[in-house]
């Protein structure tokens, strides 16, 4: 009886000095608690990644924007300005890095609110204590970045010189190879393994880029290109995917970091490539004045190969120009923000296969608004 007594006094006091649950931030109504998230706030928790539609949504933007980029870039192309065509691939470039260089600035704006909301949530804690850090830059070194942005800068050179001696359906169409280079690059440097209906698909995609090829040479009807012009143009784009599917391989080995302090937002991501981008094209299309070369390749005065000062004089004289580009530093904004997330949040390969769906849309648009022939083949 007596020890029955001692245990129930001891039981007693245990529950007396039992020790109070901790309170934390998100404990405020409205939001759920989240033990994996208590030592880092993240820049995204409380974003519409959570919704259950932001995955297809992000897919439908990047198919809408990649189009629309794609389509205006072309028409850029076509305006003419005292019998000139608009071909300022470099200058092109250069505007696109500023689109991407805008979500910087709209990074900065969503991380202040980010804080601002933090700061708020502190009144729910009173008298307990938190372990949510306050919003801050990722603990990464930005110049990472450097590095996908000069494979960019590669990239969207030779896209731009290839668009210029092809047409926009074909430019789309042969886009698709970086599906091939980036499962290939995928294999061998993120170590993933590609199951047979992968293999079978990029074999598909093989077939179906050498059809178009066959279809350029054989059924080309330009009138400002020849036959050639309309092959060598097809071979750049196709080594551009080259170095576009190195691109987004280390963009996935950036974003996807296990240590949460050095998760970069994707709007970060794109603002530091499109900063290290137009700084890096700003500083090459000063030699690039200086170089001359073959009618095929440039159609500035004396064939230099980019012609800063004729792109913004041509922009004076004609405000289709400027609007056409303005469109450009919009598009690519969403476009390579919905890209970007769709590489953090899915994969590489995934914003790769929904990047070739677009070539339906421009396909459809070129045939009308370009006038370019319609091909069964190519169907």
């Amino acid at each position: 009886m007596g020890k029955q007594k001692h245990d129930e006094k001891k039981a007693i006091e245990d529950v007396e000095y039992q020790q109070p649950e901790p309170i934390y931030i998100n404990e405020k109504p409205g939001f759920e608690q989240d033990s994996s998230q208590n030592d880092v706030y993240s820049l995204e928790d409380d974003s519409i990644t959570k919704y259950k539609y932001f995955g297809p949504l992000l897919a439908v933007s990047l198919v809408i924007t990649g189009s629309l980029n794609t389509i205006v870039a072309k028409w850029t192309d076509t305006i003419k300005i005292e019998r000139k065509y608009f071909n300022h691939p470099f200058f092109q470039g250069a505007v696109m890095f500023l689109g991407e260089f805008m979500c910087f600035f709209v990074y900065l704006i969503v991380l202040l609110i980010q804080r601002i909301r933090w700061k708020n949530n502190q009144k729910y804690v009173e008298g307990g204590f938190s372990s949510v850090k306050k919003p801050s830059f990722p603990r990464i070194n930005p110049i990472y970045f450097a590095v996908p942005a000069i494979c960019d800068c590669i990239n969207t050179s030779l896209q731009y010189i290839g668009l210029n001696m092809t047409s926009a359906s074909s430019y789309q169409m042969l886009r698709g190879s970086s599906i091939i280079f980036t499962g290939i690059l995928a294999i061998l440097i993120l170590k993933n393994k590609l199951q047979c209906f992968r293999w079978t698909g990029m074999i598909l995609v093989t077939v179906g880029l050498v059809v178009i090829g066959v279809c350029d040479m054989i059924w080309a009807n330009d009138a400002e290109h020849s036959s050639t012009d309309i092959v060598v143009g097809d071979l750049l784009i196709v080594a551009g995917e080259v170095v576009h599917a190195f691109q987004v391989i280390i963009e996935q080995k950036l974003l996807n970091s296990e240590d949460k302090t050095k998760d970069v937002p994707a709007l970060l991501a794109v603002g530091l490539e499109g900063f290290f981008g137009l700084l890096i094209l700003i500083i090459a299309m000063i030699p690039l004045y200086f170089i001359h070369v073959s009618s095929m390749f440039s159609a500035n005065p004396e064939n230099r190969l980019e012609d800063a000062i004729n792109a913004f004089w041509m922009m004076s004289k004609s405000s289709e120009v400027t609007w056409s580009l303005v469109c450009n530093v919009l598009s690519i904004a969403f476009f390579n923000f919905a890209g970007l997330s769709v590489t953090k949040f899915m994969s590489a390969t995934t914003r790769m296969v929904l990047d070739s769906i677009r070539t339906i849309v421009i396909w459809a648009v070129s045939i009308p608004l370009f006038h370019q022939a319609f091909i069964p083949l190519q169907v």
